[in-house]
């Protein structure tokens, strides 16, 4: 419901009943995350991850954290885990197709952004995913992706909801 300082503060009482509850624990660690307290989040996802390395959420929550903190170059090795250890995590890969975009990593953002377009509400993977075919020599495939950005643009600009499926 939006209200993560609440959430949060659930959470805390809960630990205090069963302090070595790993799920209560990641429960508030999604919750700091989520009210985007990056920097504690990004300080328990490393706590957690400590206990549970093959928890793909807890990478996510490290990456998307870094992210949010500027730190792109240490955001791709936990979002690359989280994607490895879920391949079908669309948060993920947008994340992960973001960063390397804006590290000048364009061709290796491709598969990324593509498993993530079907989340694309406000076309703004579509429009890294143009930059990425840009930088990657791929001059049509850009021109036909940034189109598509400019249509859903468009179409959010007049109130319009449109609902495609994945890869569109």
């Amino acid at each position: 419901q939006g209200r993560h300082g609440d959430a949060i503060k659930e959470w805390k009482a809960a630990l205090e009943l069963a302090p070595s509850d790993a799920r209560l624990q990641q429960e508030l660690a999604t919750s700091v995350y989520m009210s985007r307290d990056y920097a504690a989040a990004e300080k328990m996802a490393r706590e957690l991850l400590a206990q549970d390395p093959e928890s793909p959420e807890l990478h996510f929550i490290l990456g998307d954290s870094l992210v949010n903190q500027q730190q792109m170059e240490q955001a791709l090795e936990p979002l690359r885990k989280a994607v490895q250890l879920r391949a079908e995590y669309p948060a993920a890969h947008a994340v992960l197709g973001r960063a390397l975009v804006q590290l000048g990593k364009g061709p290796e953002a491709i598969p990324h952004l593509r498993a993530a377009l079907g989340t694309d509400s406000d076309g703004s993977l579509h429009f890294l995913l143009g930059r990425a075919y840009q930088d990657a020599g791929q001059a049509e495939l850009a021109a036909q992706t940034l189109k598509r950005y400019q249509e859903i643009r468009n179409s959010t600009a007049n109130g319009e909801i449109e609902i495609t499926g994945p890869g569109r």
